[in-house]
């Protein structure tokens, strides 16, 4: 993985992701990608999260770049603690609640949502404000009561 970030390996997929505006499969499969190779770089890592929360927004209706782009913030914020600041100026914690209202129907999408967010508050424990007035845990009851037959979403 340090290889492929010291060859320029992270800017090609960053652009990748930019680049593509459309294709949601490449948008989807650049997204999980940068999660992979992000490291506790901040000159990486704040351009990332920019994208990532673009996409969101991009291809809002597309399930897999919304689980992909929270599955790698995710590992972003794992990897990069502070991180957390871009995220949450990013709007990140709106975009990430959107993604599981517009998908509750799909548990991949409301499981990567619920772990990106946790994830989050853990390490930013002053962001959950904005979660519980966005509406955040209304909609994490109703996702629950969706999926009751799913361990993985309780």
């Amino acid at each position: 993985k340090d290889n492929i970030v010291r060859h320029g390996g992270f800017e090609t997929v960053l652009n990748v992701a930019k680049d593509h505006t459309t294709n949601v499969a490449a948008i989807g499969d650049a997204c999980r990608t940068l999660g992979v190779l992000a490291t506790d770089d901040p000159v990486v890592v704040v351009p990332c999260v920019e994208v990532l929360l673009g996409k969101m927004d991009d291809h809002s209706a597309d399930a897999s770049v919304q689980k992909n782009a929270c599955n790698a913030l995710f590992e972003v914020v794992d990897k990069h603690k502070s991180i957390t600041d871009a995220i949450l100026k990013g709007g990140g914690v709106a975009k990430i609640v959107r993604a599981m209202g517009n998908h509750k129907e799909n548990g991949k999408v409301v499981e990567a949502a619920c772990q990106a967010l946790g994830y989050f508050f853990e390490e930013k424990p002053e962001a959950t404000s904005e979660f519980v007035s966005g509406g955040g845990i209304t909609l994490v009851v109703r996702v629950m009561e969706e999926h009751k037959g799913d361990a993985d979403l309780q």
